[in-house]
């Protein structure tokens, strides 16, 4: 399971919510609203998952300049 759990049944509102508020410019993970960190070998920073069997996104993603960007070093960024 997870050390933090945000859970909640209702369908318009969101379990976990992070927010930053600073109009500083910054460079990435810098500002972020939720940051996800792992060292763990096949570990994940960030997950995202939609178990629902006909609709919805694992992952969504918007901004005026990229949605969901990524980096990596070896491999799909």
């Amino acid at each position: 399971m997870a050390t933090i759990l945000g859970q909640t049944s209702e369908k318009i509102e969101s379990a976990v919510f992070g927010r930053n508020d600073s109009t500083d410019q910054v460079t990435a993970p810098n500002g972020s609203g939720v940051f996800g960190l792992t060292f763990t070998e096949n570990g994940v920073g960030v997950f995202g998952a939609n178990n629902n069997p006909n609709k919805g996104r694992g992952v969504q993603g918007n901004g005026p300049e990229v949605g969901v960007g990524g980096f990596s070093e070896k491999g799909s960024g």
